[in-house]
């Protein structure tokens, strides 16, 4: 199946559409004059999902008072009414940081914008699509964890396994605001979206935080091997079993023009073992959406 709205996805666009259109993102309705403002999300996928056990942001990680925190970064549809969240934060902000509009542009100013496009990070990590939004949520409590499966007591099943909870599965989730870097004073300030609860509701393709498979990286590729003298690589070819012909011009198989025959060990310019390689660079797959943007992380 296909699906071309999102990117590195299986689902196909009908069933995204269908499903948006019955889960429509909303303010959830107060059961107490007190209780948190929350919004419920329409569906989106997930990427970096730290939901099982709290970690330290990784750029914190060898700081000895980095809270460890839960965290997501969610991937929404392009059905995604931005209009809710744009609401809840302007009205956070203005009654957290009031000092900080400018009537005459009417924004404010100085504050971490938490809406982020895609196509920041399409070209590092799969799954983030170019013009459609991606936020950072997190909190220091444990959000609740259920599937979309009734529990037939008023509820859902829980989530049981952490393999049920992988970079690119769909889920809803409910989410509060709140302000930070106001009190007590830090440099970076604003309204963060934290993660109340979340619920998955579709397998998709399994986003591996930001690898690429291999048959589809390489796919078309056709290569033969070279025939190469492994010894000629490290400089120490023995002469043929014949010795060196006289007035030998041309060299041996794999070794470029020049070549010369390399001295016996222990003789004058011995071979000399080569430095070991410049070792690979590691996958993304242990880092967390905090690494490299924590503007709506609020640490």
């Amino acid at each position: 199946m296909t699906t071309t709205i999102m990117r590195n996805s299986t689902v196909g666009d009908d069933w995204i559409r269908q499903i948006c259109a019955a889960n429509p993102t909303t303010i959830m309705p107060k059961s107490k004059p007190d209780d948190p403002r929350l919004i419920q999300t329409g569906p989106c996928r997930l990427a970096f999902p730290v939901l099982w056990e709290p970690k330290a942001p990784y750029s914190r990680k060898d700081d000895p008072t980095a809270k460890p925190v839960y965290s997501v970064t969610a991937l929404y549809t392009p059905y995604t009414d931005k209009n809710v969240f744009y609401g809840e934060y302007y009205t956070r902000a203005g009654e957290t940081f009031s000092d900080h509009y400018n009537p005459q542009t009417q924004q404010y100013y100085g504050l971490e914008n938490p809406f982020h496009d895609g196509a920041d990070k399409s070209m590092k990590f799969e799954g983030y699509t170019a013009g459609l939004m991606y936020m950072n949520h997190s909190s220091q409590f444990k959000p609740t964890l259920v599937t979309s499966q009734p529990d037939g007591k008023g509820g859902y099943v829980p989530v049981t396994r952490e393999e049920q909870i992988y970079p690119g599965v769909w889920a809803i989730l409910v989410l509060n605001t709140y302000p930070y870097g106001k009190t007590p004073p830090r440099p970076k300030k604003g309204v963060g979206f934290g993660i109340s609860a979340v619920m998955i509701i579709g397998d998709d393709y399994n986003l591996s935080g930001g690898s690429i498979d291999a048959a589809r990286a390489f796919a078309g590729v056709k290569v033969a091997p070279p025939t190469i003298n492994p010894a000629a690589l490290a400089g120490m070819v023995p002469p043929p079993s014949g010795g060196v012909p006289g007035g030998q011009t041309m060299p041996p198989l794999g070794m470029a023009p020049g070549y010369q025959f390399a001295p016996p060990a222990g003789s004058a310019g011995a071979f000399v073992p080569p430095p070991p390689p410049v070792p690979m660079a590691h996958g993304m797959g242990g880092t967390m959406p905090a690494d490299d943007d924590r503007s709506s992380i609020g640490l």
